[in-house]
């Protein structure tokens, strides 16, 4: 959770150019604490359309999984990173009873994994971790009880190219649906145990990549 915070809840902004370096010689932007410089968007649930509700609409849902559907740029990434980083908050100081896995899906690696293993390296490498054993162990038993937050389902092909090693849109679809099924044993199946990210037209493009059941927000 340490690495989870000290990685997610911050905004890196400024030109490239005068990025400064830190001790080991690595580029590194400048950075601000997001509860600073980002004001959570609002939404409009998918049965209440015309009236907008602020970030709790989505922290307090009874949905087992919820989805995010923005446009490009309304901070549907930056979003997923505040909760992350909000569970972790909220857990440290015993007010929820679990923490949550930020997976960016467009580094997420399916082929010769589990399920659970592919989500698992996904978080660590996310918030910088090293994929030793240990961590992995650690971690995989905590899917039974975090919140997963599956960021970017728009990032994915349709199909797999040439080489491609990320799983296609569909594939990761599915996936987290597999995550949804009630009383799944390797997986939180609760209020709230998935929070997933997609641009507007690509959750609508094809009905194979949509979650069911799902309360887009």
């Amino acid at each position: 959770m340490a690495a989870a915070t000290a990685k997610l809840d911050s905004l890196e902004y400024g030109d490239p150019a005068e990025f400064i370096f830190d001790r080991s010689g690595r580029a590194a932007a400048r950075r601000s604490n997001l509860r600073e410089l980002w004001v959570p968007p609002t939404f409009r649930t998918a049965d209440e359309r015309n009236v907008e509700r602020d970030i709790n609409a989505l922290w307090t849902t009874t949905e087992q999984c919820a989805v995010v559907i923005g446009h490009p740029g309304y901070g549907k990434s930056t979003l997923a990173r505040f909760l992350t980083t909000r569970f972790a908050q909220e857990f440290l100081a015993g007010k929820l009873d679990r923490f949550a896995f930020y997976v960016p899906l467009a580094s997420l690696k399916l082929k010769d994994r589990t399920n659970q293993r592919a989500i698992v390296e996904c978080a660590l490498r996310a918030v910088g971790l090293v994929l030793d054993e240990g961590a992995l162990l650690e971690l995989g038993k905590s899917l039974k009880t975090a919140t997963l937050v599956f960021d970017g389902l728009d990032e994915l092909p349709m199909t797999h190219g040439t080489g491609d090693q990320i799983p296609t849109r569909i594939e990761a679809a599915s996936l987290i649906r597999s995550v949804n099924i009630p009383n799944n044993e390797s997986f939180r199946t609760g209020a709230l145990s998935t929070i997933v990210t997609s641009r507007v037209t690509d959750w609508h493009e094809d009905d194979r990549t949509k979650i069911r059941p799902a309360g887009p927000v």
